[in-house]
């Protein structure tokens, strides 16, 4: 599930959401993507979970919550995304201060 404010979007064609809605940031809207927070858990699988991750109650989800900033500091996106322990794995690079 991803919330993303109309009024930073503005009209959003069905090009757009087929494609990639951060292109459409970037490139059209002519807009800077900032920092990301991500908070990244482990639960317990819910009703959704089991009919379209296909898991069974003993099985962990993945659970990523995300909030992303344009580069000005304002959010542009509050995303949770459930993924099933066995498929697949979740990459973070921290990039230090150029200081």
């Amino acid at each position: 599930h991803s919330i993303m404010p109309a009024k930073i979007l503005g009209d959003l064609s069905d090009d757009v959401l087929k494609n990639s809605i951060y292109s459409h940031i970037e490139h059209d809207l002519d807009l800077k993507i900032g920092a990301a927070y991500r908070k990244i858990s482990a639960d317990k699988p819910n009703n959704m979970d089991q009919k379209y991750l296909k898991c069974d109650l003993t099985e962990p989800v993945l659970q990523v919550q995300q909030t992303v900033f344009l580069q000005n500091g304002e959010p542009f996106e509050f995303s949770t995304t459930r993924h099933r322990f066995d498929m697949g794995s979740i990459t973070t690079i921290n990039m230090g201060n150029s200081r």
